[in-house]
């Protein structure tokens, strides 16, 4: 694999992994605040829209540090 192809999805799957225990965390302690996450897609949907935001951070923070 090249070094870059495996530099990017080193770091998005990093970023998504902390964006993702953040929404698990979000969810188990205030379920209210993040709409309805009783519903199963509701929770999967806020998991993975906070785990693309947080990869994407992520992956933007360490290019920028690399150089």
């Amino acid at each position: 694999m090249p070094p870059m192809i495996k530099f990017m999805v080193t770091r998005l799957l990093i970023g998504f992994s902390i964006g993702g225990l953040t929404a698990v965390a979000l969810i188990l302690g205030a379920p209210t605040s993040v709409g309805n996450p009783t519903i199963c897609l509701a929770g999967v949907l806020i998991v993975y829209g906070l785990g693309s935001v947080f990869a994407l951070g992520y992956l933007a923070t360490a290019q920028s540090w690399e150089n």
